[in-house]
């Protein structure tokens, strides 16, 4: 249901109070007599069909006041959840001593030169080569991205057994990230301010945040996947991330076609 503004439901509620007036005036008009005493039953029915008016009025401004209080709500508890978010992100990207961990597993990855040696029989050996001689990530999430790369592309490891094998890292974001999208979609908003409270999430996350976000998607169970996918496209979440992924058109379609895909 489109949600109006108070100028236009004071507008609407004018309208109906004056239409209905005159309909009533044109009912009883030709009974009136100036000359005549009042009717008191004559203006009690009058009074009867003003209150009737005033009472519907009065209905309309508190079912506005009723759903902008709980739109408010909505709001409030979205950037609630949202700074606790993003004081989640500040603390992984101000931890310069693991992104050193991190940095030293992905050059242990390359296994000393002879992963991409292995990888020329797959027409993939150049590009290993330029992927490993890359300055060090300087970012957090750079770096997580930078090793789901080695390992999903050049060393086959399954998504699921990647993010399993570093949710102690990583797995508090992806709860939050997930969580606050379910609160955009499963609040009471119009879809335009869900789409807004999306791309508000979308904007103060990396590059790197929102694959990493993708591919966790594509490595949950067959139900989750969908489950999420459908809810990020229905917040046209991933229209906008024009950055490759690993296997780009692969992987991009497999997320449309679980965006597209039934729930059993």
């Amino acid at each position: 249901m489109k949600n109006f503004g108070f100028g236009t439901v004071i507008a609407i509620s004018v309208c109906v109070f004056v239409l209905s007036a005159i309909l009533f005036s044109l009912g009883k008009w030709d009974t009136i007599t100036w000359d005549d005493p009042i009717d008191a039953d004559r203006f009690a029915d009058f009074g009867g069909f003003i209150g009737g008016i005033l009472g519907f009025v009065n209905f309309i401004l508190l079912l506005h006041m009723f759903r902008d209080g709980r739109d408010q709500a909505d709001n409030t508890f979205f950037f609630s959840s949202l700074q606790i978010h993003d004081a989640l992100v500040s603390q992984l990207r101000s931890n310069n001593e693991a992104l050193k961990v991190i940095n030293n597993e992905i050059s242990l990855l390359f296994a000393a030169g002879t992963l991409c040696q292995t990888m020329e029989a797959r027409g993939l050996g150049e590009e290993c080569r330029i992927y490993q001689e890359k300055d060090p990530p300087t970012e957090y999430f750079e770096a997580m991205y930078r090793m789901l790369h080695i390992s999903y592309k050049y060393k086959d490891q399954k998504l699921d057994r990647f993010y399993r094998d570093h949710n102690w890292r990583m797995g508090h974001y992806f709860r939050s990230f997930l969580a606050l999208m379910e609160l955009i979609d499963k609040s009471r908003l119009s879809k335009s301010k869900k789409e807004f409270h999306a791309r508000l999430l979308q904007g103060r996350s990396s590059s790197d945040e929102l694959r990493l976000v993708l591919y966790y998607i594509l490595s949950l169970d067959d139900k989750g996947k969908i489950v999420q996918a459908k809810r990020f496209s229905r917040l046209n979440f991933y229209k906008a991330i024009t950055d490759p992924l690993i296997d780009d058109k692969n992987d991009r379609q497999t997320f449309e076609t679980l965006a597209k895909a039934k729930l059993r």
